[in-house]
């Protein structure tokens, strides 16, 4: 049995991976299956689509048609009746003698619709910004500086947004970090009902000083990598009190 969604498009990525978001449900990505990524395109945005997903538990779809407007069709459909009749009245008037020749169907264009900032339909609003900033953290001091575990601020997120996410991005070798002649640095984005926030941290040791190329291993890059998700957090709100220098949030 197919399982089918409906609903209006509200981003469309038609690079990479390539998939789809629904005004209603924006923080879930549809992803085509390999055979109709083709059919993805910032053309679709804002229209109303129909897919078709692979089973019960998949957001993997394997086919999408375009819904047309009910109105739209059945204007065009009576516009394309209309013309000929008129031209044929016009014909038998003016030439009685020539035969009747049969017009040609018009044809149904349809607009496209322009392109959408995603910003305006799927940003969190100021209301949840504060909830994020409001939320009070179980603080710990080392080197005489106060933090908050990575795995707590996230524990704490996903219990307000249960759908965000994270990413970290890698280099071009797909390693998730980056180098240049001043050292190494990684980067990490948090994402929260279609808002991204990305933090870039210098790869640091446990004194918090940047370590040089030669002299960074895998333990510290992994570290920076959890450092830098916190940050990516408190850039949404969350526990953004503590990059102030304060113990507790504002009331």
């Amino acid at each position: 049995m197919s399982i089918t969604k409906k609903g209006k498009v509200c981003f469309a990525a038609n690079s990479g991976g390539k998939g789809i978001k629904f005004e209603d449900e924006t923080e879930v990505w549809y992803n085509p299956v390999e055979e109709i990524k083709e059919e993805i395109s910032q053309k679709i945005i804002g229209k109303e689509v129909e897919i078709v997903l692979e089973d019960e538990q998949s957001t993997r779809f394997i086919s999408l048609k375009v819904i047309l407007n009910d109105d739209a069709v059945e204007k065009a459909e009576y516009e394309t009746k209309k013309i000929p009749v008129e031209r044929k009245a016009i014909d038998k008037k003016a030439k009685k003698e020539e035969p009747e020749v049969q017009e040609e169907e018009s044809e149904i264009i349809v607009d496209e619709t322009p392109f959408i900032n995603i910003g305006d339909i799927c940003s969190m609003t100021l209301k949840e910004v504060k909830e994020l900033m409001k939320v009070k953290l179980k603080l710990e001091t080392k080197e005489n500086l106060l933090y908050a575990n990575w795995a707590q601020c996230w524990e704490e997120c996903k219990k307000l947004h249960p759908n965000a996410t994270f990413k970290v991005y890698e280099n071009k070798s797909g390693m998730p970090y980056f180098f240049d002649r001043t050292g190494g640095f990684v980067k990490v984005g948090v994402t929260i009902k279609g808002l991204e926030h990305i933090s870039f941290l210098p790869i640091m040791d446990h004194t918090n000083k940047a370590i040089p190329s030669e002299s960074i291993n895998t333990f510290e890059i992994n570290k920076s990598i959890q450092r830098a998700l916190t940050k990516a957090l408190g850039l949404h709100g969350l526990g953004l009190y503590v990059y102030n220098g304060k113990d507790k949030p504002e009331a």
